[in-house]
């Protein structure tokens, strides 16, 4: 299956222009986090569940954790 991109590639270069992971807290944890969620991909595991099943765990990982998103 093909997968459209969130964002194009010209606003992604906008973005990273001058970005620096310098200041971001807790980086570490947050990579840890995200290196999860891309080894259960990688191993189908993410393929072989259902979306409703692993949905408020990856919103709350990944929107709340590692992009500190507030649901309040």
């Amino acid at each position: 299956m093909l997968h459209r991109p969130i964002f194009t590639e010209k606003y992604l270069k906008s973005k990273v222009k001058g970005f620096s992971l310098n200041g971001i807290t807790d980086l570490e944890e947050k990579k840890k986090t995200l290196k999860g969620w891309i080894r259960s991909i990688n191993s189908g595991r993410i393929s072989k569940t259902k979306e409703q099943s692993i949905q408020a765990d990856f919103l709350n990982r990944v929107f709340g954790d590692v992009l500190g998103y507030d649901y309040e």
